[in-house]
């Protein structure tokens, strides 16, 4: 029985979803980009957006996302991060730096700001949530800094493990299977 696993990128993502919606209100690629060009988006085309739209064109600048999403009436994680899980695979992963990738939905939580993934220290993550949009995580404080206290010891055993230049793949596959073996108060 075959595996079947989904990566997806934020590039690919954004260009997915923006002609997604856009087709779905009845607008061309024209009037999308005029849009944006009336909202200020400057040198933004039509051409730009085609380019966009079929993987051309690899990246989407900030100010291009925020527009986009502005225009098209969503927030920009919508955008951003694929909004369902792709049923037609066994897991659907997303790409949020060349070698790591997390499955989506904790991808869009970790975006919303209201997770921590395993490998990033939730006391800093956390720290910088301000105050008027702080929501408890599943996590205790307590629990918060013990994983913080873990992930540093695990970073300096990956590290002293590691040959130099591949700490970082390391940490990755064993963050994988530590979130296989118990999900660590991860859910999300």
């Amino acid at each position: 029985m075959t595996h079947a696993v989904k990566f997806s990128s934020p590039t690919t993502t954004v260009a997915e979803r923006v002609k997604d919606l856009r087709q779905r209100r009845g607008w061309t690629a024209a009037e999308l980009a005029l849009r944006c060009a009336d909202k200020g988006l400057d040198g933004f085309n039509r051409s730009v957006l085609a380019n966009i739209e079929s993987g051309r064109r690899k990246y989407v600048t900030v100010d291009e996302l925020v527009a986009l999403a502005y225009v098209l009436d969503v927030a920009p994680i919508h955008l951003l991060v694929p909004v369902e899980v792709d049923q037609t695979v066994d897991e659907h992963f997303y790409r949020v730096c060349p070698d790591v990738f997390l499955p989506v939905p904790e991808a869009r939580a970790w975006v919303r700001g209201s997770h921590a993934p395993f490998a990033v220290d939730p006391r800093v993550y956390y720290s910088e949530v301000p105050l008027d949009e702080w929501k408890p995580p599943q996590l205790t404080s307590e629990q918060v800094v013990e994983r913080g206290e873990e992930l540093d010891e695990y970073r300096e055993i990956v590290d002293q493990a590691s040959p130099p230049g591949h700490q970082a793949k390391a940490r990755q596959f064993l963050a994988e299977g530590a979130l296989k073996n118990n999900q660590r108060g991860t859910d999300v």
